[in-house]
C-alpha cells in the first residue's frame, strides 16, 4: 500500500497543534504503542487483521491507554486513527511529528553511524561539538554499521561528514584521479 504523505503530515500537524507543549509526551506515547504492537504478535494481529471490528480495537486501545497512563490527547488521536483506518500510517506519523517538534524547538537530529557504540565521554564530546557548530540543541540517532572501518559518519539533514577510513580513501582516490 502506497503511503499518503500529505495525510501523514496533516495528522502530524494536527497532533502537534493539539498536544502543544506536551508534544514530547505524545511522541513517547505513540512510539511506545507502536513498539508494543510491532513486537507483540497478538496485538499486531488485532490491529492489522480486518477480521476484528474497529470497536474491538478501540476497546483494547482504551485498556492499554489506561494501563500505561497515556496522555489523554494521544489516546484520542490513536482512536481516530483506528476509526479512520489509518493506524498503518503510525510510523510515518511519528517521524513527521518528531520533525515538526524538532523544527519548532530548534533541535537538530543527527544520525551517527559507527562500527561500535561510542562510550559516554566520546558521545558527550561529539554532541557538544555538534551543538556548538550547528548553534542548536542536538539529538543523536545512533546506527551501528559493522562494515564501517574506523571513524564515523555524521549526517545532519542533507549534509554528510564521512571520517571513515573508506571515506578518506575515496577522497584520496578522487584526488589522485584528478591529478
Amino acid at each position: 500500500m502506497k503511503k499518503d504523505y500529505r495525510l501523514v503530515k496533516r495528522y502530524a500537524r494536527a497532533l502537534y497543534k493539539e498536544a502543544g507543549e506536551k508534544t514530547g509526551r505524545a511522541i513517547r506515547d505513540l512510539s511506545q504503542f507502536y513498539e508494543f504492537i510491532k513486537t507483540n504478535r497478538l496485538m499486531k494481529s488485532l490491529f492489522s487483521n480486518p477480521f476484528f471490528k474497529d470497536e474491538e480495537r478501540v476497546s483494547v486501545l482504551g485498556a492499554i491507554c489506561d494501563q500505561v497512563e497515556f496522555y489523554e490527547k494521544t489516546g484520542r488521536f490513536m482512536r481516530g486513527l483506528i476509526k479512520n483506518r489509518h493506524l498503518s500510517l503510525l510510523p510515518e506519523i511519528i517521524d513527521a511529528l518528531i520533525k515538526i517538534y524538532y523544527e519548532a524547538n530548534n533541535i537538530a537530529r543527527v544520525i551517527v553511524i559507527t562500527p561500535i557504540k561510542l562510550d559516554m565521554q566520546a558521545e558527550e564530546r561529539l554532541k557538544e561539538s555538534l551543538k556548538v557548530r550547528l548553534g542548536r540543541d542536538v539529538v543523536l540517532d545512533y546506527r551501528i554499521d559493522t562494515t564501517v572501518i574506523g571513524g564515523l559518519k555524521v549526517q545532519v539533514e542533507n549534509t554528510v561528514l564521512d571520517t571513515t577510513i573508506k571515506g578518506e580513501l575515496g577522497l584520496l582516490k578522487a584526488s589522485l584521479l584528478r591529478g
